[in-house]
């Protein structure tokens, strides 16, 4: 029903990626289920394609990007990257 929506924004790139896959998100869903991942708690992520995000409240505050999608593996490797300057554990919750 919704196949056509985004139109040529949902088309798959020339080397056949699909950056609309739920596979995409399943990659970040394995990583997270990793030993590696343990210490990451209460975070926000946004993918699209290669593309994550870690968010913070409604801003990115740490991301990693590629032309394709990532592995668990691969994703362990950046794990660094992504939360570059921040703490992947659980975020600071507040209202004052």
């Amino acid at each position: 029903m919704t196949e056509n929506l985004f139109g040529q924004m949902a088309a798959k790139k020339d080397d056949g990626f699909d950056e609309w896959d739920p596979k995409n998100i399943a990659q970040l869903i394995a990583f997270l289920a990793t030993d590696d991942a343990a210490d990451v708690n209460g975070q926000i992520f946004v993918v699209f394609g290669g593309n994550i995000y870690a968010m913070g409240g409604f801003h990115p505050v740490g991301e990693v990007h590629r032309d394709h999608a990532w592995t668990p593996a691969e994703l362990v490797a950046a794990k660094g990257e992504l939360f570059k300057g921040i703490d992947s554990g659980i975020p600071k919750f507040s209202f004052f």
